[in-house]
């Protein structure tokens, strides 16, 4: 069974060099993955073509696979086709279009798990929180992702051993109540936020973003420090404080524990 792919966007080639390693590891697939009556369906979500060449000859043994590589082109491919699972990298030209994509891929039913190079405790800790059953660094080999990818289809779930030290470092916290403004105002930061940042963007910036007056930023912005005990009320220490929470737009609120402990 061969899948449409999409390719509306070009493939990118920045920072391919450090994620070839992973691609190119020899893999003996039959060892880990069991053979399926009929294949099952794969999304693999990935914008360097280097990491899908080196991957589909493999993936293809075992899966009907699909290749997205941009997040505007995620609703037609669900539209036009069901899939089973998905893998997902997580920065996407340059922006962090992977988290953006789970809650489509959570709404669809469809089981996926994270093969990246972006892979800090808090965007573990929000794939997690945004439905992900499984993380593997792209650092790490292929193997990785084949045993991930037999564990989620079987309904279990997979973490690598170097994710799995990163959740055992920092445990992320729960949420304080979030009114829909102070919702508002946090989900227009990370969508102004660039990959890796730690700097938030300004007032001016999530206002225009937002719909909202500078001053009514800078309101809730206080009301947001008070919430999560920010004593030095500096504005990059409240997004520090949101990532250490695990926080991205669509995650689920519910105190961290409680998800972890259903893994």
């Amino acid at each position: 069974m061969h899948i449409q792919r999409t390719h509306s966007s070009p493939y990118l080639f920045h920072s391919a060099a450090p994620y070839l390693a992973a691609a190119e590891t020899p893999v003996d697939a039959d060892t880990i993955l069991l053979p399926y009556a009929n294949k099952p369906t794969l999304l693999l979500i990935e914008d360097h073509g280097a990491m899908v060449d080196g991957m589909l000859p493999t993936l293809e043994k075992y899966f009907a696979v699909g290749v997205v590589n941009a997040a505007e082109d995620l609703p037609p491919t669900l539209a036009a086709g069901r899939y089973a699972l998905a893998i997902v990298d997580l920065t996407l030209h340059r922006k962090l279009q992977g988290l953006e994509m789970m809650p489509l891929l959570r709404a669809a039913g469809i089981r996926f798990f994270v093969f990246s190079g972006t892979a800090e405790a808090w965007h573990i800790h929000a794939a997690i929180r945004l439905g992900a059953r499984g993380f593997v660094d792209k650092r790490e080999s292929l193997s990785q992702v084949l045993h991930a990818l037999q564990e989620i289809h079987a309904g279990r779930f997979f973490f690598s051993e170097a994710i799995m030290q990163k959740l055992r470092l920092r445990k992320a916290q729960h949420f304080p109540l979030l009114g829909p403004g102070e919702q508002k105002v946090i989900q227009h930061i990370f969508a102004l936020l660039a990959p890796g940042s730690q700097t938030m963007p300004s007032n001016k910036l999530i206002a225009n973003a937002a719909q909202l007056s500078v001053g009514r930023v800078e309101n809730i912005l206080q009301k947001l420090n008070s919430k999560f005990n920010i004593l030095d009320g500096t504005r990059d220490s409240l997004l520090a404080e949101l990532k250490e929470r695990g926080y991205f737009p669509g995650a689920s609120l519910v105190p961290f524990g409680e998800i972890v402990s259903s893994l």
